[in-house]
C-alpha cells in the first residue's frame, strides 16, 4: 500500500483522525476543541453534582439517621476506679524512689 492509499483509508474509516484539508497533517484544532469541550462538560457536571449534594446536605434531606436509637449510659464502677488509682499511685511511688537512687549501669570498658 502506498502512502496515499493509507491516508485515504484512515480518512474514510476513522474520521476522528482525518487529515485537515489535504495538508497531510491531523486536524489539531478540532482535537483541541474536542478535548476542551469534553473537559468543560465534565467540570460542569461535577459542579452541578456538588451543588446538588451541598443543598441536600444543607437541608438535611440526605444521609438521614434514625432518631429512635436507645441511649445507654454506663456508670463508672467505683471499686475498679479505686483499684486503678491505687495501682498508678504505687507506680508513682516506685518511680519517685527510682529517681532518687543512682542508676547502676556496669562500665562496658571493664
Amino acid at each position: 500500500m502506498d502512502r496515499n492509499a493509507i491516508k485515504e483509508f484512515v480518512s474514510h474509516s476513522l474520521p476522528f483522525f482525518s487529515t485537515g484539508k489535504g495538508s497531510g497533517r491531523l486536524n489539531a484544532h478540532f482535537h483541541w476543541k474536542l478535548l476542551f469541550g469534553g473537559f468543560l462538560t465534565l467540570n460542569i457536571l461535577i459542579l452541578l453534582l456538588s451543588l446538588y449534594l451541598f443543598l441536600q446536605i444543607n437541608e438535611g434531606d440526605i444521609f438521614l439517621v434514625e432518631q429512635n436509637q436507645e441511649i445507654r449510659i454506663e456508670t463508672i464502677d467505683r471499686n475498679m476506679l479505686n483499684e486503678t488509682i491505687a495501682f498508678f499511685e504505687s507506680k508513682n511511688t516506685r518511680f519517685e524512689s527510682n529517681k532518687l537512687l543512682p542508676l547502676e549501669i556496669p562500665d562496658p570498658s571493664r
